[in-house]
């Protein structure tokens, strides 16, 4: 399920995020837990400062296009986000235990446009073009 764009000011840079489930169980399939992670991610983004540009949920992960501040930085905005989240989320469905794996993955996204060249392909004329036979 794709979400809307939140944006805010912020200078940190752009990352993708994956966070997954504990044990990769699918806690996101419950019926309101991706509504309950969408309400989660509005309401603490003044106080943790990011800029939101988009979330997936599957039934076992989410997907974050996140600007973290460059104050608070990406490891507290994630601890922040998964603790309340978890701590919603037991209330919600009465449940104790895990709700997030300890660790995440984060990778850099570089925030240009896409030009619609793809790296490594040419986009001169063709050979045959060029004065060069094709099959020599």
């Amino acid at each position: 399920m794709t979400e809307m764009i939140i944006r805010a000011s912020s200078a940190g840079p752009l990352v993708a995020v994956t966070l997954n489930a504990y044990a990769r169980k699918p806690l996101l399939a419950r019926e309101g837990a991706i509504e309950l992670l969408r309400v989660t991610l509005v309401y603490y983004r003044p106080q943790l400062q990011y800029a939101l540009f988009g979330f997936v949920g599957l039934p076992d992960r989410i997907h974050l296009l996140i600007r973290p501040s460059a104050v608070i930085g990406i490891e507290k905005t994630l601890r922040e986000l998964k603790a309340n989240y978890s701590r919603k989320y037991h209330q919600f469905y009465r449940r104790h235990g895990s709700v997030w794996q300890p660790k995440y993955f984060v990778r850099e996204v570089n925030p240009r446009p896409y030009t619609g060249r793809l790296p490594g392909f040419s986009m001169g004329t063709p050979r045959a073009q060029r004065g060069q036979l094709s099959g020599r």
